[in-house]
């Protein structure tokens, strides 16, 4: 930074300038404060650092994240968990004396590039942030406000089995949220509902302290079993799914077809839910469209390969794509969210290398997708 910071300067400037780091001061904005453990969640999920995650809205307000093991790597060398701290506050930011591990995934207090995870500004903007971690019998216990740390010791649970774990807990500052200031349970059920979709074999349990109510999500096949869901189990095949990365784009796809109308088409872009028809989707559609073709031809089938439109088929199609792209900078967060133009050729590859696999693979399920498309059977007028 050109100019000198002191922690106390950037706390400040945070806490003038909310919206910077969660959107707004309204619902939209507490729900984007709750986004920052919920993504630090799931990335200990898929680095496979813990198998369970917890996620509870308490009666006054706050919102508690808890996890069955460390979501970064612990030094062997570190007193009690010492270096936790870098990763929660702002002041490994601002201070050359403090050296945070440069390691893909881990916070440095105000963002991660892999995720946006901003710890460091989410203690900021509470008026109470209390963490509890464990490692090997060693515990580490701290309370902040506003960001700057409290000599308070906090008791550890006598709850708390696993041999290294996590639990953080933050009250957003009701002086910088709009009233009521409360967290959804709506908008936290639905959430979830599909980043547990993202990473197989986590369980996600989540609670409502105020109302009682419950829910957990437990997902063993990943997207494959929210393509299910999102189909309601009347697919006529168990869905395809393919992973796969071209340049700096990598994308996840679970899709399936059923005899009647389709849900269509659902994609999340670095984990947020992204608006239908952007550049991914017409690269994934694309793609689609080219491995149809290639394969009419690859049959002999010039007539239904020049007429092919993919418009019926789609009528059919529910499909799930998990697009993660590498951020350049730290974007502000924002409601609606778009994939860049530059993904939609790399989707494009990829789409049609694994169509064409695929199909190939499947020549019955082939047959009755260009029954959809409106192809007549081979052997018909379309030779």
């Amino acid at each position: 930074m050109d100019q000198e910071f002191t922690p106390d300067d950037l706390r400040r400037m945070i806490r003038r300038r909310p919206g910077m780091y969660v959107g707004n001061r309204d619902e939209f904005g507490l729900s984007m404060f709750l986004e920052h453990l919920l993504v630090l969640g799931f990335n200990a999920g898929r680095l496979g650092r813990v198998r369970n995650i917890s996620v509870d809205l308490l009666a006054d307000g706050a919102c508690r994240l808890s996890l069955d093991g460390s979501p970064w790597p612990l030094p062997p060398w570190t007193a009690p968990l010492a270096s936790l701290e870098s990763w929660l506050t702002v002041d490994a930011f601002v201070s050359k004396s403090v050296i945070v591990p440069d390691v893909l995934g881990i916070p440095s207090g105000i963002h991660c590039r892999d995720s946006e995870v901003c710890l460091g500004a989410i203690n900021v903007l509470s008026s109470r942030f209390d963490v509890v971690a464990w490692s090997k019998g060693q515990t580490w216990r701290r309370r902040y406000r506003e960001g700057g740390a409290e000599e308070d010791v906090l008791p550890l649970s006598t709850g708390d089995v696993s041999e290294s774990g996590l639990c953080i807990t933050a009250t957003p500052d009701a002086s910088l949220f709009e009233s009521p200031g409360r967290f959804s349970w709506d908008g936290l059920h639905e959430r979830v509902h599909a980043l547990s979709a993202f990473h197989a074999g986590v369980s996600w349990t989540l609670r409502d302290e105020a109302s009682g109510t419950e829910a957990r999500f437990f997902r063993e096949h990943g997207l494959a079993d929210l393509c299910t869901e999102l189909a309601g189990d009347s697919l006529i095949q168990e869905p395809w799914t393919f992973e796969g990365q071209v340049e700096d784009v990598r994308l996840q796809v679970a899709l399936g077809w059923r005899y009647r109308l389709s849900p269509g088409l659902s994609s999340w872009v670095n984990l947020q839910r992204c608006r239908v028809g952007g550049p991914h989707h017409r690269g994934f559609l694309v793609g689609m469209r080219r491995a149809f073709v290639s394969r009419l031809r690859h049959l002999g089938r010039e007539r239904d390969a020049q007429t092919f439109s993919d418009g019926a088929l789609l009528e059919h199609l529910t499909g799930v794509l998990d697009l993660r792209i590498a951020p350049d900078v730290l974007g502000n967060p924002h409601k609606q969210v778009f994939a860049p133009p530059e993904v939609e050729a790399p989707v494009a590859r990829l789409a049609e290398d694994w169509m064409t696999r695929a199909l190939t693979g499947d020549p019955k399920l082939e047959a009755t997708l260009f029954r959809f498309a409106g192809c007549e059977p081979a052997g018909g007028n379309g030779r």
